[in-house]
């Protein structure tokens, strides 16, 4: 199924979306953009905007939320105090998401980068660390910083020619 003859409340743009399911996207969203070669798993939730590179597996259950209440009104109810603005989750090529993540609005996942199941991600991820944890931290890196840059030039460059890596 393709998920922009789905879902046309936001804006899609890509050639090949798999989805396991119809995602849930938020009727706040202002856009939803997806690159070339993107799986997206089963009840997966946008609840932020969201714009995703090329080359990107997100597991079933993931979130991407943001815009929530607003905690720091004095003499407020949480229930009265409105939202925050809402922010865009950057999602760059080459990035696996694990099951059950939730990626809070204003984060970049950086090119190559893999955050665990279950992790909850608050602030940007570096080109291919691995994150893990709530909330989640750098566990370690796919590679050694001398092969990062030739990952990403080799990402780069399938992209630019519409091939795979």
């Amino acid at each position: 199924m393709l998920i922009y003859s789905v879902v046309t409340r936001t804006d899609f743009l890509s050639k090949t979306v798999f989805a396991a399911s119809c995602p849930y996207v938020s009727k706040k969203n202002k856009v939803v953009v997806l690159g070339d070669s993107v799986y997206i798993g089963r009840r997966c939730h946008f609840g932020a905007d969201v714009v995703i590179g090329n080359y990107v597996l997100i597991a079933s259950n993931v979130s991407f939320v943001g815009g929530d209440h607003r905690i720091d009104i004095v003499g407020t109810p949480i229930f009265d105090s409105g939202r925050d603005e809402l922010g865009t989750v950057l999602i760059n090529d080459d990035v696996w998401i694990g099951h059950g993540a939730i990626i809070l609005h204003n984060v970049t996942l950086g090119l190559g980068c893999v955050v665990a199941a279950g992790a909850v991600v608050t602030e940007s991820v570096p080109a291919c660390a691995i994150v893990g944890g709530v909330p989640a931290v750098i566990l370690g890196y796919r590679f050694e910083e001398s092969d990062r840059d030739r990952h990403r030039e080799k990402i780069e460059s399938a992209i630019s020619d519409g091939r795979r890596a």
